[in-house]
């Protein structure tokens, strides 16, 4: 299983869906898989959320508390996006850039507030993140 050599060789495995038909199925075998596999100190799985989407902040919410009541590690991977014009045609993404970079900005900031009570010891989802962005304001 892939997953198990990635914990043992403390490698972490990044599950994507590069279009949004195909999300869901990603996002609900990462679920499992971490439920799994994110139990102990760190996480070795983590989900990938494409925050130009529309409903990528209520996916984030459900899957940190799902995180909370389960009791393990929600790792995503959070980045903007990449397949603008393929979504757009599906009426997917944000109106326009201002609204992904605010999605993005936030997302950013909740999943860092739930690190950080975390490491305070406060009750909370238990979180960890890889930030992926091209964008210099989000950085700052």
């Amino acid at each position: 299983d892939i997953c198990e050599a990635a914990r043992d060789c403390g490698v972490p495995v990044l599950l994507d869906a590069e279009q949004s038909p195909r999300q869901p199925a990603v996002h609900l075998i990462a679920r499992e898989l971490q439920r799994r596999f994110n139990t102990g100190p760190s996480a070795v799985v983590f989900d990938t959320l494409q925050m130009y989407l529309q409903g990528s902040t209520e996916r984030l919410q459900g899957a940190l508390e799902d995180a909370r009541l389960s009791g393990y590690i929600y790792a995503v991977k959070l980045v903007r996006g990449a397949y603008l014009e393929q979504e757009a045609l599906l009426g997917t993404v944000h109106s326009c850039k201002e609204d992904t970079d605010v999605a993005y900005d936030a997302a950013t900031s909740r999943l860092l507030s739930a690190i950080a009570q975390h490491r305070q010891g406060r009750e909370g989802p238990r979180a960890t993140v890889l930030l992926a962005t091209h964008n210099r304001a989000s950085l700052e």
